[in-house]
């Protein structure tokens, strides 16, 4: 299992890669890339819940880190849209 900071950089070398499949011609490893950075995300997902934002979570208001709620907040944000984008 790779660590948050792997997984992090793992999401940006798909994202690279996806980048650069879609200038090349023909564009056949789109789908797959895409599949690929699907899967990275959610698992990234996962690892963080376990790991970094269930743990804050469960702490009390005022032991929170202070930017946690907002953090949260925009989090679900990009969450929603990335969502909403593949659905289109």
């Amino acid at each position: 299992m790779l660590t948050v900071e792997e997984q992090h950089a793992a999401i940006l070398s798909c994202c690279d890669d996806l980048l650069a499949a879609l200038r090349a011609i023909p564009t056949g490893d789109v789908g797959q890339i895409r599949m690929r950075l699907a899967a990275l995300l959610h698992a990234n997902l996962v690892t963080e819940e376990a790991q970094l934002i269930g743990p804050l979570r469960r702490l009390a208001l005022a032991d929170r880190p202070r930017l946690f709620t907002e953090l949260s907040s925009e989090a679900a944000n990009l969450r929603i849209r990335y969502s909403e984008h593949v659905g289109r």
